[in-house]
């Protein structure tokens, strides 16, 4: 069975490293929330600009509004997407990976370690356990770049 597209809108661009941009997006068949049903550490799988799809990791928790993206400046989709304009349509193909089980943690202490654009899962994951800060331990983020003008996320 062949899963529909979703055509997302970009709704905001912030700068958040040197050559790395978060993307918010909307599906826009539902205009105001997602609606997609994604765990955190899940990846998407997006098509632009008549590039092969790639694979994104959200960086949005899934009971997040928007659905956001950390992108490179890079080839293919990837090049394609960090160069677009808030208004502009990408087109999510599927929703793959098994994500982070976090139901299985609660109780338990979340160590999260990334470096660089890796943290996009990670940060999904995060805001996850921290709105629901009651069913876990200590949350504890170690997190690396390549220099300071790499590190996403700074505030």
């Amino acid at each position: 069975m062949e899963k529909k597209p979703h055509s997302l809108i970009i709704k905001r661009i912030r700068d958040e490293a040197r050559e790395i941009r978060a993307f918010d997006m909307q599906v826009a068949e539902t205009g105001d929330s997602h609606g997609l049903k994604f765990l955190p550490g899940q990846v998407a799988i997006l098509r632009a600009g008549g590039e092969a799809p790639a694979y994104f990791a959200f960086a949005s928790a899934p009971e997040d509004v928007e659905l956001e993206f950390l992108i490179k400046r890079g080839q293919g989709a990837s090049g394609v997407i960090y160069e677009m304009r808030e208004g502009d349509h990408v087109e999510l193909l599927d929703v793959v990976g098994h994500g982070f089980q976090l139901d299985e943690q609660r109780g338990k202490d979340l160590v999260f370690v990334a470096m660089g654009t890796g943290v996009a899962p990670l940060r999904s994951a995060l805001r996850h356990a921290i709105r629901h800060k009651e069913d876990y331990g200590q949350l504890v983020v170690l997190y690396g770049a390549r220099t300071p003008a790499h590190f996403c996320y700074a505030d």
